[in-house]
């Protein structure tokens, strides 16, 4: 080595010191040699290209519907590749596993058992995710902060209407995801805390609302021949979150037959005219007249 000659041509390909022109000039035999050594670099790249280096994961997002709450990115692009996800509240030291979604295929995950706890809805919640494909590990990716008690959303419920003398009886019914997490619940205290909030209204009359405990309530004292239109919405008391009101529903009230024929009746009652009572007064005086002659 004291003259500078390498002792191979890979060392000479792998030390730029010792393979500097100034310092060596490769045999002929040399040359092709590293040629070669270059070329199968070359191939070597390309193939470690193709297997692909560790994939990022992109659009990390946090949906959330009918009080479910789901993480959701896109799927690595060309390779297969699984997927490990973690999570934790604002604060917490330490991430925590979610081992239901750990080295999974999905491109999504729900969080919803880790994000529903009622003594965390006011806290800022975070998870990440690292995708492992044959390039490697990607780095972790993390989400922005996601609070349920503001980012959650329910559902609106469904209705149906059934028409009453006078009245409207209306049967809520809760989305299924509303149900499981407060029906669910053993104490009718905590069941409580689901209320309905029914907004009823007219062409002719006020609009008039109601906040109800139980998912069936009668509407009273409405007028018949009457149309009637109903939306309701489902609020979550103890996270004060309301939902999007239901679809709105119209009925219109019957007319039963004694109350149509009391109408008819008054509609078409006979009144005297003034000439029918100037005759009818003109007619009893003759009559007393004549009374008075006899």
């Amino acid at each position: 080595m004291a003259s500078g000659r390498p002792d191979s041509i890979a060392e000479f390909w792998h030390n730029p010191v010792i393979g500097a022109p100034h310092m060596y000039m490769p045999t002929h035999t040399e040359a092709i040699e590293l040629t070669q050594l270059q070329s199968r670099k070359h191939d070597m790249e390309a193939c470690t290209s193709k297997i692909g280096l560790p994939a990022q994961i992109k659009n990390l997002k946090f949906y959330s519907t009918d009080l479910r709450t789901v993480l959701q990115w896109d799927p690595v692009n060309g390779t297969a590749a699984v997927y490990f996800i973690q999570f934790k509240i604002y604060g917490d030291p330490e991430w925590q596993n979610k081992t239901d979604c750990w080295g999974m295929p999905e491109t999504f995950c729900d969080l919803t058992p880790e994000f529903s706890k009622l003594e965390n809805v006011y806290e800022q919640h975070f998870a990440q995710v690292q995708a492992e494909t044959a390039g490697g590990l990607s780095s972790w990716i993390e989400t922005g902060a996601f609070c349920p008690n503001d980012d959650k959303n329910n559902d609106p419920p469904t209705l149906e209407l059934t028409p009453q003398l006078h009245g409207i009886s209306v049967h809520i019914i809760p989305s299924v995801a509303t149900q499981q997490d407060m029906y669910g619940m053993a104490s009718k205290a905590s069941r409580k805390k689901l209320k309905y909030i029914i907004t009823l209204s007219s062409t002719t009359e006020s609009q008039k609302t109601y906040v109800a405990n139980e998912n069936v309530w009668n509407i009273s004292n409405l007028t018949p021949g009457e149309r009637y239109c109903i939306s309701v919405k489902t609020k979550l008391e103890h996270i004060d979150k309301i939902s999007q009101p239901s679809k709105e529903q119209c009925i219109k009230l019957q007319v039963n037959s004694k109350e149509e024929e009391s109408s008819r009746s008054s509609k078409h009652a006979h009144f005297p005219t003034a000439a029918n009572l100037c005759g009818d007064l003109s007619s009893f005086r003759t009559s007393t007249q004549t009374n008075l002659i006899i």
